[in-house]
């Protein structure tokens, strides 16, 4: 296996002058400060271990390389191999405008194929090929350079064993006849993490949203709604917008007035000031 730190569009031509049937990918992004993933790192694996392995570390900062990586990704022709890729996709979205398709999602395939569903990265590793993958990397700033050698090792691991996991799956999945099932399951997920519409119905997904009558569960809908919509366009976490807490208590009792919201959010700790 050669790993090699990709930094600007020419290097990463030069390893993708022909596109390959099939890449492992995957991503490193930071979304503590921002409502969109601020894409840091790119994974991708082209061959596989057996018969030989590179795997390019694409740093998407330099200009140009995110443009650089969109015919990758939009390729029909090249099958993308990821793992529970949903937020992964959002972030190759927004940052390169194109969404990494046809994908397998080796999370999907191997609840397809009986091996229990919403299996982590390192447990189906572990589960496929015997060996351990170490996730001491998992909170790291991904957006600092350099990237540490601890952090080029952890990025590599994450897409190395794909090729090896998607033909175990692919061979059980055509067995049990279930490659339909799987190619509809991932179209659903390219479709739903690629949809910038936002969340139709955000309050069901919150437990307090149960003990709230009907009309206030209809005034809770209504401001997660705009929530949303301005983390969308701020580009700010949604709870720097509102957070849950605040948005089941103004449900719960909406302010009359103007001059009444103004005195709740004075009276309000770390309430948002900038909500009117």
């Amino acid at each position: 296996m050669a790993v090699h730190w990709i930094e600007s569009p020419q290097q990463l031509a030069q390893h993708l002058h022909t596109l390959p049937a099939q890449v492992g990918l995957d991503t490193e992004f930071v979304r503590e400060r921002t409502f969109w993933p601020q894409l840091a790192l790119v994974q991708i694996a082209l061959g596989d271990a057996a018969s030989g392995q590179d795997i390019l570390l694409v740093d998407p900062l330099p200009k140009g390389m995110t443009d650089a990586l969109r015919p990758l990704l939009a390729s029909p022709e090249v099958l993308k191999v990821m793992h529970s890729a949903s937020e992964d996709i959002v972030a190759l979205q927004h940052a390169c405008g194109a969404p990494p398709a046809p994908l397998f999602d080796t999370q999907i395939a191997a609840a397809l194929c009986g091996l229990g569903s919403g299996l982590g990265y390192q447990k189906l590793v572990q589960e496929i090929t015997g060996i351990t993958v170490d996730k001491g990397e998992t909170r790291s700033d991904w957006l600092r350079r350099p990237l540490s050698d601890s952090q080029l090792r952890y990025a590599a691991d994450d897409v190395v064993h794909l090729a090896h996991i998607h033909s175990v799956l692919g061979a059980k999945l055509a067995e049990l006849d279930r490659q339909s099932w799987l190619q509809a399951d991932c179209a659903r997920l390219l479709a739903s993490a690629s949809d910038e519409s936002g969340e139709r119905w955000p309050h069901l997904s919150m437990r307090s949203a149960q003990f709230l009558d009907p009309e206030a569960q209809r005034v809770l809908l209504r401001l997660l709604r705009w929530r949303d919509a301005q983390a969308r366009e701020t580009d700010k976490p949604r709870t720097w917008i509102l957070d849950n807490e605040m948005s089941t208590a103004l449900a719960r009792k909406p302010p009359q007035d103007i001059a009444e919201l103004r005195d709740w959010l004075e009276r309000t700790p770390k309430s948002p000031r900038k909500l009117i």
